[in-house]
């Protein structure tokens, strides 16, 4: 009998495999990064159907296959992204598919977890400017990739890196996001993502 693995994560991709089944990238707080299948997700009597939406916020039990892993069950956590303004669900699902990129394999990563938990409640709970959302996209990016490894703490680094996500977004200006752009920038070219 296969263990049932139970945990939260973030829906980052989707792909239909086979005639009705679909294939899943989740970011998971207790697994990591795991690829899954749902068997007959497709199909309209399918129970798990209505809950394993791209970029849901979903309850999972899990069980480890072969190749991958098997969704047994799920349930939504919240009505994201489907609740967010299409500007702000815009970012959250860039903010996402950042985070497919960036993380490989399966291992937790506690640290960005907690940071994708914040950065839901935060666009979740507060109207953001054109200006904050700009900032925030920086802040996150900047986050994932000194979570994993991929940029070293210095001071702009820090600025991004330190407190709360509100705090960090209180702190940024202009000229420390273009700051924090090119670091991202260089990251990605140094580790070939």
């Amino acid at each position: 009998m296969h263990e049932i693995h139970h945990t939260e994560g973030f829906i980052l991709h989707t792909s239909d495999a086979g005639e009705a089944n679909t294939l899943f990238h989740i970011f998971t707080k207790d697994l990591g990064r795991i690829t899954a299948t749902a068997q007959s997700l497709r199909r309209e009597q399918s129970k798990l159907r209505g809950h394993l939406a791209l970029y849901a916020h979903v309850a999972l039990d899990v069980v480890q296959g072969r190749a991958v892993w098997r969704i047994i069950a799920a349930r939504s956590l919240d009505d994201l992204p489907f609740s967010l303004p299409l500007p702000v669900r815009r970012l959250y699902g860039r903010t996402l598919e950042v985070l497919n990129r960036l993380c490989q394999g399966e291992e937790p990563h506690e640290a960005l977890f907690v940071h994708v938990a914040e950065f839901t409640a935060l666009i979740r709970e507060r109207a953001l400017s054109v200006v904050e959302r700009k900032f925030l996209d920086t802040i996150s990016v900047v986050r994932m990739l000194s979570a994993l490894g991929y940029l070293e703490q210095d001071a702009a680094v820090h600025i991004a890196t330190s407190g709360t996500l509100a705090e960090a977004l209180a702190r940024i200006d202009e000229a420390s996001n273009k700051i924090l752009i090119e670091r991202a920038h260089e990251a990605f070219k140094a580790s070939h993502l």
